[in-house]
């Protein structure tokens, strides 16, 4: 059967080293329950990178793993939590406590977790917030009024990076986003988190 999908993947002949990378696929398999990456073929299957390569010119791991009849890889992240595919598992409790982290003290930092936190509440559920570091700022009374956006290397402003370093642009993007804010009737910060 390997020879048949070989040639649908464009490989009409399956030399020695193919074999020799086959049969290491399926012994990772069986070992591992997955199959090796690319690396790991390179380095511990005795065929090179390069060599995999032209043999299985449309992707070593993913071509071989066809050919040898196993699963195609699944990422560790996913292995660990025991996903195994995009199904949705439905819930049975519903939730009851959220609790958010708010790593910055930049006006675009706090209003995230402050609106994520304003719509558990709607729905009834307890939303709690707790302040890294950085993001003690939002909390503090010395500082709340002076929250400001920033601008260097940030890439929702589509601002370059050398124009947000220009002195007193934090304080224009903060006046801005303040006025487009009052607008649209959002709570300043200071009244937000009180």
């Amino acid at each position: 059967m390997a020879p048949e999908i070989a040639k649908a993947q464009g490989i009409d002949v399956l030399t020695e080293h193919h074999w020799q990378v086959i049969k290491f696929m399926r012994a990772e398999y069986i070992e591992k329950g997955s199959g090796p990456t690319v690396r790991v073929l390179g380095k511990t299957s005795g065929v090179s990178i390069k060599e995999l390569y032209q043999l299985f010119p449309k992707g070593p791991a993913k071509t071989a793993a066809k050919i040898a009849g196993i699963p195609k890889r699944v990422a560790a992240s996913r292995r660990a939590s025991g996903i195994r595919s995009n199904r949705k598992v439905p819930m049975s409790d519903p939730i009851e406590k959220v609790s958010i982290i708010v790593s910055k003290g930049s006006l675009e930092g706090v209003y995230p977790a402050l609106i994520m936190a304003n719509g558990a509440r709607a729905e009834g559920i307890e939303a709690n917030l707790f302040f890294t570091f950085f993001g003690l700022d939002v909390i503090h009374r010395s500082t709340i009024d002076h929250i400001k956006v920033a601008t260097v290397g940030n890439p929702g402003l589509h601002l370059a990076t050398i124009a947000g370093g220009l002195p007193g642009m934090s304080s224009v993007m903060t006046h801005y986003l303040e006025k487009k804010m009052e607008k649209l009737d959002i709570p300043p910060i200071p009244s937000s988190s009180r």
